[in-house]
């Protein structure tokens, strides 16, 4: 079901990415810069700054330290429709990351997350 949404997302962005501001019928908005295309639900308005920021920091320093130039811009997919969190990568045929806006759920996980060094 979640990948019948997601599809469904992803085919419907040109119709959000033609409406002015304010006028997508699916409530998503969009950046664009030289490097990335930015698309995210208006729910998620207060992360665009920081998103094109960490993106531009990443890519600047993958250009300096790996000499990598990307031959078309990124494509990144903010969204919010479940309660755990997740993120994907596509690099065929487009660039393309998504992100689910939302904190990992450890209602039912047997293992510690890694967030930090602890010691026993």
């Amino acid at each position: 079901m979640r990948g019948r949404l997601l599809c469904l997302m992803l085919a419907l962005l040109p119709v959000g990415a033609v409406a002015e501001e304010g006028e997508s019928p699916l409530g998503i908005s969009f950046v664009e810069t030289k490097d990335l295309h930015l698309y995210y639900f208006d729910s998620l308005r207060y992360l665009e700054p920081h998103t094109i920021r960490t993106f531009t920091n990443s890519l600047e320093w993958q250009r300096r330290m790996l000499g990598w130039v990307p031959s078309e811009p990124t494509t990144v997919l903010l969204k919010d429709l479940s309660d755990f969190g997740n993120a994907a990568a596509m690099s065929a045929p487009r660039n393309l990351l998504i992100f689910d806006i939302a904190p990992l759920s450890r209602a039912f996980e047997t293992f510690r997350p890694a967030s930090g060094c602890t010691r026993s």
